[in-house]
C-alpha cells in the first residue's frame, strides 16, 4: 500500500482545524460505536525515540472521542443537532 493510498474501510477526514492540518491527511471511519481516526505516521510525527509522540495519539483520540459521542447524540456539526430533545 503506498503512502497516498487510502487504508480500507476509511475515507479523508472531512473535519479540520489548526491543530490538526499539519498531521493531514487524516483518515476516519465510521462504524456503531462512533468514528475511528487515523494516519500514515511518518518523520514529522515522532519523538526523538521515533515512536509516534504521545500528544499525537491524545489529540486523535480526543478528537475522536468528541465525534463519537455527537454522532451517537445526534449532532452532525457543532450547533447543529439532527434530533429533537
Amino acid at each position: 500500500m503506498s503512502d497516498t493510498e487510502i487504508p480500507p474501510g476509511y475515507q479523508l477526514h472531512d473535519r479540520r482545524s489548526g491543530l490538526t492540518d499539519p498531521w493531514q491527511p487524516i483518515y476516519q471511519r465510521s462504524h456503531a460505536a462512533g468514528l475511528s481516526l487515523g494516519l500514515r505516521a511518518g518523520a514529522a510525527h515522532v519523538n526523538s525515540r521515533e515512536f509516534v509522540h504521545g500528544g499525537l495519539i491524545s489529540a486523535l483520540a480526543d478528537n475522536a472521542m468528541g465525534l463519537s459521542c455527537a454522532a451517537l447524540a445526534g449532532y452532525s456539526r457543532p450547533g447543529n443537532r439532527q434530533h429533537d430533545a
